[in-house]
């Protein structure tokens, strides 16, 4: 490891910070996506292939926006694990 290497708390915190905020907003839009594929399936296309193809279209959609919000928590305790964790290895610096 580099004898000269300067690890900034608040970078990797905004770092952190930066990927919740995206995860959030990319939550909302996928929301806003699976809403509208359930108008279609609704309101459009009610049955035959296509219809069976939209619904299982969309709950695929259900099941990676579940799965974006998780990634998007993980992000955020990564970084906030990376600080504790740099802090304890360097606790006999302060």
């Amino acid at each position: 490891m580099d004898a000269n290497l300067i690890i900034d708390d608040d970078y990797v915190q905004s770092v952190g910070e930066s990927c919740d905020y995206a995860g959030s907003r990319l939550q909302v839009m996928m929301n806003q996506y699976v809403e509208i594929l359930a108008e279609i399936e609704e309101e459009a296309i009610t049955d035959g292939g296509v219809s069976k193809a939209v619904t299982a279209y969309k709950e695929s959609v259900m099941l990676l926006a579940e799965k974006l919000s998780e990634i998007t928590r993980n992000l955020k305790d990564v970084t906030e694990c990376f600080i504790w964790d740099i802090n304890e290895a360097d606790d006999y610096l302060f």
